[in-house]
């Protein structure tokens, strides 16, 4: 995977670990390319952004908030709809390298989970029960979004406050995971939620290999890297070929299709110079297309600045 750290990485301990969290950063918007997107969104509804780029000559043993170059509403929580699955999946990999789960142990999918009206092409006319391992389970989760199998894994893992308390105790208060996707609709959406910078912060810890192990670490990243979900967000403006490692969310108005309640896209863009971080959060009653063409100009925005730069 070429410039992916963890494969080098020592897992940290407990108490280092606290050191790299407790470097929360609050910066204030005042380089150039804040300035650059908050004219663009100047008259949009509230979006949260949060960027960060690191050259790969300059790795660090913590994240520091000099390199938190974008900030914009980044302390504001944000519904996270399906940008949740990337960090239920860090748990779930957590536990697994506990011994107190497999990837290979077997999920069943039952009749209930079969009637359930929301998105799963893992059970897309499927009639029968049948079983997957949770290593299917997160692949299809991260990977297609599909909300039958990341329910299931909130069950296999104990449920949502576990992982919620398990976000809490690495420092990170603000991923907040307080539903299953089924209930989503009673519970309301910003039952899962974060804040920009908390979700940029977690983009950061994962990938230099401080919360997973390094094989755990690239296999997800890759996972995210090959999702085919999110082609017009990050992706859009960029040219081919540029890697791009990401997690989408969205709400959609179901009795107005072309209008969504929230598009995001969190994640990785690899450039010559350096790894950028991003994290997108659009919350807004534009059209969907409008609202994923705010993440794409970011992004796109952002990887112009620092092919410039640098």
């Amino acid at each position: 995977m070429g410039c992916f750290s963890v494969a080098n990485a020592q897992r940290p301990s407990k108490k280092k670990n606290e050191s790299m969290t407790a470097v929360v950063p609050k910066v204030k918007p005042s380089n150039q390319l804040t300035r650059e997107i908050q004219t663009y969104l100047n008259g949009k509804q509230k979006i949260g952004v949060a960027i960060e780029f690191l050259p790969y000559s300059e790795y660090k043993d913590q994240y520091k908030k000099e390199n938190l170059t974008v900030n914009i509403h980044g302390n504001d929580t944000f519904p996270t709809m399906s940008v949740a699955k990337f960090p239920l999946a860090i748990y779930a990999l957590m536990l697994v390298e506990g011994g107190k789960l497999s990837l290979d142990q077997p999920i069943l999918i039952d009749s209930t989970d079969l009637s359930l009206q929301t998105y799963s092409p893992t059970t897309k006319d499927k009639t029968a029960p049948f079983s997957i391992t949770l290593r299917e389970a997160i692949e299809s989760s991260v990977g297609l979004s599909d909300n039958v199998t990341t329910d299931k894994i909130l069950d296999v893992v104990g449920g949502p406050k576990a992982v919620t308390d398990f976000f809490k105790a690495l420092n990170f208060p603000k991923i907040l995971i307080g539903t299953k996707y089924r209930n989503m609709n009673k519970t309301g959406i910003y039952a899962n939620a974060c804040t920009p910078n908390e979700m940029n912060r977690l983009l950061f810890e994962f990938y230099y290999g401080l919360i997973t192990k390094p094989e755990h670490s690239i296999w997800l990243y890759g996972i995210m890297k090959n999702s085919p979900t999110g082609q017009n967000r990050l992706k859009k403006y960029l040219s081919e070929g540029t890697e791009v490692a990401h997690k989408t969310g969205s709400d959609y108005d179901d009795e107005r299709p072309e209008m969504v309640k929230t598009a995001n896209d969190v994640g990785y863009i690899k450039m010559k110079q350096g790894l950028l971080m991003i994290s997108v959060f659009v919350h807004s009653q534009e059209s969907y297309y409008t609202c994923e063409d705010i993440i794409a100009t970011i992004a796109n925005k952002a990887y112009g600045y620092y092919s410039e730069s640098n």
